[in-house]
């Protein structure tokens, strides 16, 4: 029984969890050798191994992902971590004031984490250098800016080999598997406008099968980030729109291969053909498009054979007259234009997604379009949301981000006193390991006390071994460099490991510089131990209780709270509630919160060992469709600045009805695991409510053209020209949300 539980629950020492990352151990072999050579070559050499320790620090931080964010990420990171560099020089004497600076500065680096995968990483330097620093001697303005001097030069010698020399990109592999889905899909259309009917159901399975790829994929690349990324929510969006695809792909090939031996149907099927082949065309641009190649895509000319399709069934319904047997040609015809038209939509928002990664940009709903050039601003303009939005939305004791701050402040504030008070040398050893081991939910802190004690326990037994057998001093620092460099490469792979690499550089580096005193390595030991004990209690005792929220519930809440936004905002389009700004905000804040708690939720269960890609991936992207549902909602809540309370469209409440039909049972089918009902039938509430604004904005142009300023038409086109642009958005994020939610309830 004993032996069941712990192969059970330490079984996760001797599993590597991600890929060897040699491109980063050559990386840090670069940084820090060219900072040793400059600093030899200038007489300088400790200026050169501060700067090198302090560049391969910085590399931590360098997230990956859209270039722009990389060097925000950077950029911010030097300047904090400079900052409090300087501050900690000042302060580390008083010990009040280094305890203060330590909460505060630790509190921080917890709490960006809400940015994702980039703030997580920034997070721990800006913890790092703070931590180092309070450890080191005091000094005043002079040693201050010398130190701040050497954190600039490091951040600079780091930003110009990343975004300069070496712009890596680590999401190759994700970015392959989404071009294989519309690869695969150019193939299918290829394949069956061949008319062969034989082995459909393989080609179909083999479709599926690169979706499934790809979200195994987005699974690997997010297990090896600590947090999101805007290239894995853009990566997610588009696997999900290859799901959207491929699903109308196969219900129009087949409709077409039911039907095309009818004598009804010959110019229907030349004209699918040729819509096919526009199909296939666009997927292949877009693939050319993630390959970073300059191509264009339009969908004018599909929706040209649109049209046509649209005028044969017209012209049918001519000629078929009293002949009620024939009328189903004209149903089939229908739905085939009804179809055609889904995929041209689906097609627009594909390309404008692919279109923000090739130029990193963040992933946005599409621009306004424009009715009429001397109105564009009236009728599109809204706020961009600030950056700041996160930090003040998450700033209370319900979001995990600022629980994890908190405990995170805390327990390092412990340490710090520990050691100042007992005079602990190598004091900085033991808040860093609380640093490291301390994460948002106790299952991951768990892990990493045993990781971080297995890799320390075996680095302090074989450094000074290693020191007593090898006298010359040039190999034991090749060894040092050498155990560094594949410390930090074994990071992805297996912690444990690469702690035990990285204890015998920081071990070494400490007993060259005390003439081989062994007893530094009983040193890392006893602060490892005390650290880890520290971080186990804190994930422990602090806050835990609000941590064993599971993320269904939390996906509940989110639902919940993107419904409760739509309605406040949305009353106010109808008429049935005042317009009070206070209100709204308040509620939006509270979507945010939801959607972050719930995010933090997810990277929880994404770092257990335990939780397959089936767990994660729809949860994800049920969560991202959410978010880009209440985007669109705050893209109206943006444009009641300008609403003048015009009569809505009647199909607009059939529509709210829709969606307050709708979120409530995916709440149940969520709770009770159950397939949530059909999906309520939008489309005629939609086609009704476009076809009016058509119908105005061409009235407007009429009017336009007679120098007629206000009339009721430019009044309600200024009301809802936007609201009609984003009730698509919603549609296609709600019926993203319903197929991933069938997907979740089935597995």
């Amino acid at each position: 029984m004993t032996a069941i539980f712990v192969n059970k629950h330490f079984s996760f020492l001797l599993k590597p969890s991600g890929n060897i990352k040699l491109a980063r151990g050559l990386r840090i072999a670069i940084t820090l050798g060219v900072s040793l050579v400059v600093g030899q070559l200038t007489a300088n050499p400790n200026i050169g191994l501060s700067v090198g320790i302090s560049s391969l620090f910085f590399l931590l931080s360098d997230a990956g992902g859209f270039y722009s964010t990389r060097a925000i990420s950077l950029l911010f990171t030097v300047l904090i971590s400079t900052g409090l560099v300087v501050l900690a020089t000042l302060v580390s004497h008083f010990l009040f004031f280094k305890l203060i600076l330590t909460f505060f500065s630790l509190f921080l680096a917890g709490y960006i984490a809400l940015y994702g995968h980039p703030g997580v990483l920034s997070g721990i330097v800006i913890g790092l250098f703070t931590l180092f620093t309070l450890n080191l001697p005091s000094g005043g303005w002079e040693i201050a800016s010398q130190r701040g001097m050497i954190c600039l030069l490091a951040g600079g010698w780091t930003m110009i080999l990343c975004l300069g020399i070496w712009p890596l990109n680590p999401h190759l592999p994700l970015k392959k598997s989404i071009t294989q889905c519309y690869q695969g899909i150019s193939k299918y259309i290829n394949q069956a406008l061949n008319r062969s009917e034989t082995d459909e159901l393989k080609r179909v399975s083999q479709l599926r099968e690169t979706l499934q790829n790809a979200r195994q994929a987005w699974t690997l690349d997010r297990k090896l980030r600590l947090g999101n990324t805007r290239l894995g929510e853009a990566a997610i969006i588009l696997i999900q729109d290859a799901d959207n695809l491929i699903t109308s792909i196969v219900n129009l090939t087949e409709l077409v291969q039911l039907h095309q031996h009818d004598s009804q149907f010959v110019t229907v099927c030349i004209l699918v053909d040729d819509a096919l082949e526009k199909i296939a065309l666009f997927c292949q641009n877009l693939v050319k498009l993630l390959g970073n190649q300059s191509v264009s895509v339009d969908s004018s000319s599909l929706k040209r054979i649109v049209i046509a399709i649209a005028q044969q069934k017209e012209l049918q319904q001519k000629t078929i007259a009293d002949h009620a047997e024939d009328y189903p040609a004209l149903v089939v015809i229908e739905r085939i234009v009804s179809t055609l038209e889904t995929i041209i939509r689906q097609l627009d928002c594909t390309a404008i997604t692919v279109t923000q990664v090739k130029n990193n940009q963040s992933i946005s709903r599409p621009q306004k379009n424009k009715i009429i050039s001397e109105e564009t601003e009236t009728l599109s303009g809204f706020k961009i949301t600030s950056g700041f939005d996160p930090l003040r939305d998450n700033f209370t004791f319900d979001s995990s981000f600022f629980r994890h701050g908190l405990r995170l402040g805390m327990m390092t504030t412990i340490g710090v006193a520990i050691y100042s008070i007992a005079e602990i040398p190598q004091g900085n050893w033991l808040t860093i390991t609380i640093l490291v081991v301390l994460q948002p939910n106790f299952g991951g802190t768990f892990q990493r006390f045993f990781h971080r004690m297995f890799g320390t326990i075996l680095g302090a037994i074989i450094t000074p071994i290693l020191w007593i057998i090898i006298p010359n001093s040039m190999i034991l620092e090749s060894i040092n460099l050498g155990s560094m460099i594949l410390g930090f490469s074994l990071v992805p792979f297996h912690y444990g490991l690469a702690v035990f690499f990285i204890s015998i550089f920081a071990i070494g580096l400490e007993m060259s510089r005390q003439g081989g005193n062994w007893e530094i390595a009983m040193v890392r030991l006893l602060c490892t131990c005390v650290g880890a004990a520290l971080a186990f209690v804190g994930a422990f005792v602090l806050f835990r209780s609000n941590e064993k929220e599971q993320l269904s519930a939390k996906l509940v809440k989110t639902i919940t709270a993107s419904h409760d936004y739509f309605n406040t905002v949305l009353s106010v389009y109808l008429g049935t509630t005042p317009y009070n700004l206070n209100v709204i905000i308040k509620q939006r804040q509270k979507t945010r919160l939801a959607y972050f708690n719930a995010q933090a939720a997810l990277q929880q269960l994404s770092h257990d060992p335990y939780t397959s890609a089936a767990d994660i991936e729809p949860k994800m992207t049920l969560l991202i469709y959410l978010h880009q549902f209440s985007r669109s909602v705050s893209v109206l809540l943006a444009q009641l600045e300008h609403f003048t309370g015009t009569e809505p469209h009647p199909e607009l409440a059939t529509f709210v009805d829709g969606v307050n039909q709708f979120f409530p049972s995916l709440v149940n089918a969520i709770l009770t695991e159950t397939l949530p009902p059909a999906l309520p039938d939008f489309d005629p509430a939609i086609q009704s409510i476009q076809t009016h604004l058509q119908t105005l904005q061409v009235t407007r142009l009429e009017e336009f053209a007679t120098d007629q300023n206000d009339t009721p038409t430019r009044q309600f086109l200024k009301d809802y020209t936007i609201l009609g642009i984003e009730l698509n958005q919603m549609l296609n994020s709600i019926n993203s949300i319903d197929s991933t939610a069938i997907r979740l309830t089935s597995s």
